[in-house]
């Protein structure tokens, strides 16, 4: 038999053990509380530079299942995505539309498109604080959400 299993397990590194996981679980709700995911985001903005181009936006799914894309200062129709099409604009809103559901916000908030001068675009939700950097998904992807842009500015 050997002094492992003769001696009890020293109750000094339970305890610190305890306090550390302490430590941690309170690390993370004091980070939760100071808006660590909007420092992130004002970060991913600022690697990026000044945009060439802002957009502020709604999106709303027709009883027809095309998703009506609207200028969210005028009101003004952008573009009218029809049904199967554009999956990647469809598979992104619905996962930030979700976002807003878990946390009780409607669909009044615009969501807010930036336009860098590299043709990087960004889609961000400034209610939950949630920014997607679209060129992370190839440049056909990024491209779809530049042309919305590009839609706005044609219409001005």
């Amino acid at each position: 038999m050997s002094a492992i299993d003769r001696e009890p397990f020293p109750k000094s590194v339970l305890v610190a053990a305890g306090v550390l996981i302490m430590v941690a679980i309170a690390a993370a709700a004091l980070g939760s509380a100071n808006n660590v995911a909007e420092i992130a985001a004002a970060e991913r903005r600022a690697a990026h530079g000044p945009p060439a181009a802002v957009l502020e936006v709604r999106f709303a799914d027709q009883s027809d299942g095309s998703v009506l894309v609207q200028e969210a200062n005028s009101g003004r129709i952008i573009e009218t995505i029809p049904v199967g099409s554009d999956g990647f604009i469809r598979g992104v809103m619905r996962g930030m539309a979700h976002a807003r559901r878990v946390r009780d916000i409607d669909a009044t908030p615009p969501f807010r498109l930036s336009q860098f001068e590299n043709g990087s675009v960004i889609l961000e939700d400034p209610a939950t604080g949630r920014i997607i950097d679209l060129r992370a998904f190839g440049s056909s992807n990024n491209d779809a959400f530049a042309r919305l842009i590009e839609n706005a500015e044609e219409m001005s």
